[in-house]
């Protein structure tokens, strides 16, 4: 596990874009695996910590140093935007109706307040990656489902760095121009 806030909840909603790297030849179907560049804008991140939550490394220092091992007494409810500018996908079968995929991207959340609490940033940053199935329902849409492990931390910017991981299942939609 890289984050040790273990009883966060962490949810969004976004928008992507994606474009294929090698555009397909016109009138030709693409062959293998097809890879696309996706760039997600984030108008909406939530994190929620209980009360009386320890991060795990400072749980095993709490004896030694109370300031820095306190409890997160209060909790927490954070709102964020972010965004996540550096992502691929690789669609497998891309030619079928249902097109297994492989995804990570790695980004950035600001936060209204100091996130776990004032110890920690406003700015955090994101990586993750995921798999799952996009059905073809017309030549102009697509639905997609999947699952996303989902990390958040400051990167050891602030005076803590408990990170949050996440397990994301996911649905989207995708319309084609």
């Amino acid at each position: 596990m890289v984050g040790n806030i273990s009883k966060a909840q962490f949810g969004m909603l976004g928008v992507r874009y994606g474009q294929p790297l090698r555009p397909p030849d016109p009138g030709k179907s693409p062959e293998g695996p097809l890879l696309i560049y996706t760039a997600d804008l984030l108008p909406v991140v939530v994190l929620s910590i209980p009360p009386n939550t320890i991060p795990a490394p400072l749980a095993e220092r709490r004896a030694q140093d109370e300031e820095d091992s306190a409890t997160l007494d209060q909790g927490l409810d954070a709102y964020g935007i972010g965004a996540r500018p550096v992502g691929f996908r690789i669609n497998y079968l891309p030619t079928k109706r249902v097109q297994p995929f492989i995804a990570g991207s790695m980004g950035f959340v600001y936060f209204l307040q100091p996130v776990p609490d004032e110890r920690g940033k406003h700015l955090n940053f994101t990586f993750d990656v995921g798999a799952g199935l996009r059905l073809v329902l017309t030549a102009r849409m697509t639905l997609t489902v999947g699952y996303r492990y989902h990390h958040l931390s400051n990167g050891f910017r602030g005076k803590i760095n408990p990170g949050v991981d996440a397990n994301l299942v996911y649905l989207g939609i995708s319309f084609v121009q």
